[in-house]
């Protein structure tokens, strides 16, 4: 173990958890990091889970937030070109209010989106998987919903290729715009391991 630790456990907060396993979840327990599962976004909304994560980290300019978004903690209907797939994921517009919250704290000092991976899945997943990437750096940085939807300009300088293939992605905004996560029962179905874990821990708090 380093003698210096440079992130403290209750200095982070996980959002959206589902696939995970009994040793993870002593892992947290035992070191005291928070955590909200996917049930707990699902049934209390993303709006309240992020304002009490942003209420427990305190962010400020002495201490900025850092924001590490894998991009598997979506739906796989919404980012699809990802080594690690699982349902239950959260939506389009979780990740957005996620990265809207955090941008809106005046506290952000960083972002970074991991496991997008274009060498898996069709060419239309890719590009779906890259323009929710690109949505998600866009709220990240202040843009507002409507700004972040129409920023086709900017995405097709990014991937010309794949827009080329495929043409405006307006089309592809919105048909995730209207689509639901691939297990429209993911409350009842999710691993009830998960959501109990998630139950006792608040609980115990």
């Amino acid at each position: 173990m380093p003698s210096k630790l440079w992130v403290k456990p209750e200095d982070l907060v996980y959002i959206g958890l589902r696939d995970i396993d009994d040793g993870e979840i002593d892992i947290m327990k035992n070191l005291g990091i928070k955590w909200f599962s996917n049930t707990d976004v699902s049934t209390r909304g993303v709006q309240s889970v992020m304002s009490e994560a942003m209420s427990l980290l305190q962010p400020s300019e002495e201490q900025p937030l850092h924001l590490s978004f894998d991009i598997d903690a979506l739906d796989p209907v919404f980012a699809p070109s990802t080594g690690t797939r699982a349902p239950y994921g959260l939506s389009r517009d979780d990740g957005l209010h996620i990265c809207e919250q955090a941008a809106q704290s005046g506290a952000l000092g960083a972002m970074d989106i991991v496991e997008v991976n274009p060498a898996l899945g069709s060419k239309l997943d890719v590009l779906k998987t890259a323009r929710m990437a690109f949505d998600m750096v866009g709220a990240s940085l202040g843009l507002s919903r409507q700004e972040v939807n129409d920023a086709q300009d900017e995405f097709e300088a990014v991937i010309p290729p794949l827009t080329a293939r495929y043409g405006s992605t307006h089309k592809v905004v919105r048909d995730m715009g209207h689509q639901s996560p691939s297990q429209p029962e993911r409350v009842v179905e999710e691993p009830q391991r998960v959501a109990q874990a998630s139950s006792q821990r608040k609980d115990s708090a």
